[in-house]
């Protein structure tokens, strides 16, 4: 999905894909660009105490995320949106965060239906499929 035409090249080759803006990725290195290599731990305890640059970085990275995520919901109207990786570590305070910016930015009907969770295995939820692809292949035989 392109997030901003003609933005930051993608790994994909493209220019201004979301991946490039709303990942966990892009949120380090904004963070690296601004302070050096702190860490997303150090960071987001910064940002849980209201550390005004940490929270301004936080705040530009959650508004690319969750414009993705409206332009899904316009599109797709989900009743779940499910987040993973290593980002849900930060859990409750995450997942509040995104669905309160992002319910401001969708139609009032999309509201209703819609729940922003973070994946229950975080970021082992690979893990425990290819675990589980490797057991199902090989127990078929």
């Amino acid at each position: 999905m392109t997030l901003y035409p003609g933005g930051r090249k993608c790994l994909c080759g493209f220019k201004g894909c979301y991946e490039e803006y709303a990942s966990s990725r892009a949120l380090e290195r904004r963070v690296t660009d601004q302070f050096g290599a702190i860490g997303l731990e150090t960071f987001f305890e910064r940002v849980k105490q209201g550390y005004a640059t940490e929270t301004e970085i936080f705040d530009g990275w959650l508004d690319d995320l969750c414009l993705g995520l409206k332009s899904l919901t316009h599109a797709l109207n989900p009743s779940l949106i499910l987040i993973g990786g290593g980002i849900t570590a930060q859990g409750d305070f995450l997942e509040n965060a995104i669905s309160r910016r992002l319910s401001g930015m969708i139609m009032a009907n999309h509201k209703k239906p819609l729940a922003v969770k973070l994946a229950k295995n975080r970021n082992q939820a690979n893990l425990y499929g290819a675990a589980l692809h490797f057991w199902q292949t090989y127990e078929s035989r």
